[in-house]
């Protein structure tokens, strides 16, 4: 096959100036759909992912179609696997016809499918089909679906948002900016990812998010607890965690979002003191025994997550404790 013997020589850089040409005619041949897609995919640059996704599935497939017998010869081995290059980048082909094609037959449905806001100088509300509330902030962009049916909620950030994510457990919420993936269950959080600044900050307000880098060599995420934020360098590629932030800075006038209790205590009596960590992580406290609540506490904890404070308090009043999920659970009698 002609043409896939010039796709694999594009792809492994062996190609010629007449053969790229040939190449580029053979492409731009079909009709006008093709550069409809490129303005599509200059756009929003997701789709790119999901085309990605889809053409080497078909490859994978491709792969499977005739697994070696165990009885097949040396040679015909070797025929396949010469063969194989072919093979996978005929799969190519189909997938760009299928999703040039695709495009012509349903523009409008696929189009359709996902809405853009877009703000200039103003504050946009949204209302998503699960029930989340986002804020887009000035001279911002965000691309939804108009239907979550996936196994995740997916929305594309350009510029800044304040998020208030309605509760999934079975379907995470992620959040797409140009480096990092933000993903969460149920929580507050604000996101800053400007095309022109040098970073990208992520604000926690309530619950937790983990923070994921695209196209990263090696795993590298990080949990965010309430009251920090994540700084992102784009040119660096660090990843940095910023304590004890001022959360009100990214507060929008009308969402209706309580900031997290202070963790800062002055002879404070333990029933405000859990209700404070409940609040402040997420969490519920069951406590065994009650008799002793009145009992009070003197401790900064603002920079202390959960387990750390839960630590602490076990070794200054005698407690002990067990987290199963989001349930923790408290045995002992405390001021003992």
């Amino acid at each position: 096959m002609h043409l896939a013997h010039l796709l694999e020589k594009y792809e492994n850089g062996t190609i010629s100036a007449s053969e790229l040409s040939e190449l580029d005619s053979w492409y731009h041949s079909f009709s006008p759909g093709e550069s409809a897609l490129e303005e599509d995919l200059a756009k929003h640059p997701e789709l790119l992912k999901t085309l990605k996704l889809q053409i080497w599935n078909g490859i994978e497939e491709q792969v499977h179609i005739n697994p070696v017998l165990p009885f097949e010869s040396e040679k015909s081995i070797r025929a396949r696997s010469f063969v194989w290059p072919y093979r996978a980048a005929a799969v190519l082909v189909i997938g760009i016809l299928f999703t040039i094609g695709y495009r012509k037959l349903q523009p409008e449905e696929r189009v359709s499918a996902f809405r853009t806001i877009s703000t200039t100088n103003n504050l946009s509300k949204v209302k998503l089909p699960d029930g989340t509330v986002i804020w887009v902030k000035a001279g911002s962009s965000l691309r939804y679906p108009k239907v979550f049916d996936g196994e995740n909620r997916d929305v594309f950030l350009e510029g800044e948002a304040f998020f208030d994510v309605a509760h999934q457990a079975e379907r995470p919420f992620l959040v797409h900016t140009s480096d990092l993936t933000i993903r969460v269950l149920g929580t507050a959080f604000n996101v800053k990812s400007y095309k022109d600044q040098g970073t990208i900050e992520t604000t926690l307000l309530r619950g937790k998010v983990k923070i994921e880098k695209d196209n990263a060599t090696e795993t590298s995420e990080i949990i965010l607890n309430p009251n920090e934020r994540a700084v992102y360098n784009k040119q660096s590629k660090a990843l940095d965690i910023l304590k004890t932030v001022d959360v009100a800075e990214v507060l929008v006038k009308d969402a209706e979002i309580k900031l997290p209790p202070s963790l800062i205590f002055d002879e404070t009596p333990f029933t405000t003191v859990f209700a404070a960590l409940e609040q402040r992580h997420d969490v519920k406290i069951h406590i065994e025994n009650k008799e002793n609540l009145n009992c009070r506490l003197t401790a900064d904890l603002e920079q202390e997550g959960l387990v750390e404070t839960l630590q602490l308090i076990k070794v200054s009043h005698g407690i002990e404790f067990r987290i199963v999920g989001n349930d923790i659970y408290i045995t002992g009698k405390l001021c003992q």
